[in-house]
């Protein structure tokens, strides 16, 4: 991945430590499960979603039905089938979700 994506995971790390330091721990939080920890998680996937994934779809929209003539009929549609794509869902929800 690129290195964006590594600072991005480190942080996430220590946010996590800050909140539950047995969750970073090395060599003894292999395996570490908690309800706390599970929130902590699925909290990352709605910030980031929030601030990078939801904006940058909304712009790719607007920049590809840019040239349409009934632009605005367009926008709302194609907006929501872009955020909802069951591809998106399924492998960034699914297989990246931490589910503990």
């Amino acid at each position: 991945y690129p290195p964006l994506t590594a600072y991005v995971s480190f942080l996430c790390g220590k946010v996590s430590e800050f909140f539950i330091p047995k969750s970073m721990r090395l060599l003894s939080s292999r395996g570490f499960e908690s309800d706390d920890f599970k929130v902590i998680m699925r909290t990352y996937v709605l910030v980031l979603d929030s601030l990078v994934f939801f904006p940058a779809s909304c712009a790719a929209v607007k920049c590809a039905v840019r040239s349409a003539k009934d632009r605005l009929e367009l926008v709302n549609p194609a907006t929501l089938m872009a955020l909802f794509q069951p591809v998106l869902i399924l492998i960034d929800h699914g297989h990246y979700q931490y589910n503990c």
